[in-house]
């Protein structure tokens, strides 16, 4: 079953709104990570983007099993990788 993401935070890591990133760089990735900040720290844009994507991850899942990525960790994985062009 997955969840939206970790309510716990791990002992020793930085939260997703301390994290300094970037902005005087010509790579295509810092801006894509502060739009994803962005999204994580706005509640508006949080409810929003979870209700979209959250049934498409969701379509005929069991509610049960092991515990895999969170739904957040999906989303960030997968618009990195659309951004860099990588498979």
């Amino acid at each position: 079953m997955r969840k939206r993401f970790e309510l716990s935070p791990v002992l020793g890591s930085l939260a997703i709104s301390e994290v300094i990133i970037p902005i005087k760089s010509r790579d295509e990735l810092p801006p894509v990570l502060l739009a994803l900040q962005t999204i994580f720290v706005s509640e508006q844009y949080h409810q929003k983007m979870f209700s979209i994507v959250e049934p498409v991850i969701l379509r005929d899942k069991k509610q049960t099993g092991r515990e895999g990525m969170s739904i957040w960790e999906v989303i960030v994985l997968s618009v990195i990788r659309l951004t860099l062009n990588t498979n």
